[in-house]
């Protein structure tokens, strides 16, 4: 499943795997971790703390046994490249992992990942331009990002799905219907998926995925692609799906919400 943390305090950032997601809090002034079970209705409980304090705007890799956290905005909202690992079944302090290509915010919905790679895409960088770059980590090896590609339109606050074997990109802003996708054990320029079915609000979307579809809620407008199959994403009118009959608002805007979606096995 799904689940969802909301801090007024900025843009929190999340990973997950199966059993259990972790939240970075989001202060100039703290740095510490949450977690929840998924299984379990509970309250977030402590994790541990991260290498320093920041604000948010990271991305978060999710993996069966590592979460990394990437870029954000640093105590003195400025763009960062840090990065820095903890082990999600495990509670702990987090330890740095390398630095992006590039420094860069806004990457909320940014990462995607395979088994073994994880793929940040796009988002701000200093001077407030939107980027095109995609870089890539092997989870597995603490060191720095490696350039993979550029995405065919520069965009902060993407929206992202993934199988195990492809990684899509979807939205931003401003307003786009464009979706691309790449194929994540093959460094490249990614290549044009499809189109969502309205560019309204493409910054304003919650995505969650399994190893074959993609659902997305585009602030009430609710879709659904096939990650295998190239092509336009499909309108859902009829209440399927993850997001139901939900209406549009009562899912936040992506400045100050985050989805943990889980980790797909290598199974799909």
């Amino acid at each position: 499943g799904a689940a969802s943390y909301n801090n007024s305090g900025g843009s929190a950032v999340t990973v997950s795997n199966t059993v259990r997601g972790v939240i970075r809090a989001v202060s100039s002034t703290t740095n510490s971790y949450q977690f929840v079970v998924f299984a379990n209705l509970a309250g977030a409980a402590n994790f541990g703390n991260s290498t320093v304090a920041y604000y948010g705007y990271a991305g978060g890799i999710s993996h069966a046994t590592r979460g990394i956290f990437a870029g954000g905005q640093d105590s003195g909202y400025s763009q960062s490249n840090q990065m820095e690992y903890i082990t999600i079944g495990t509670e702990g302090n987090a330890a740095d992992f390398g630095n992006l290509s590039v420094a860069r915010d806004q990457l909320n919905h940014a990462c995607v990942a395979s088994t073994t790679r994880g793929i940040i895409m796009g988002g701000r960088v200093s001077g407030g331009a939107k980027s095109n770059v995609m870089d890539y980590v092997t989870i597995a090896n603490t060191g720095n990002a490696t350039d993979f590609g550029d995405l065919t339109q520069s965009k902060a606050y993407v929206f992202t799905a993934h199988s195990t074997t492809r990684g899509l990109r979807m939205g931003g802003t401003t307003d786009t219907t464009t979706i691309d996708y790449i194929t994540m054990a093959s460094a490249g320029n990614a290549t044009d998926f499809g189109d969502l079915t309205t560019s309204s609000n493409s910054n304003y979307m919650n995505v969650v995925h399994n190893g074959t579809y993609a659902w997305m809620d585009q602030y009430g407008d609710k879709q659904k692609i096939t990650m295998a199959t190239t092509g336009n994403a499909v309108a859902i009118t009829d209440g399927s799906g993850p997001f139901g009959n939900q209406a549009a608002g009562v899912v936040d805007a992506p400045n100050d919400h985050n989805m943990m979606k889980g980790w797909i096995a290598a199974t799909g």
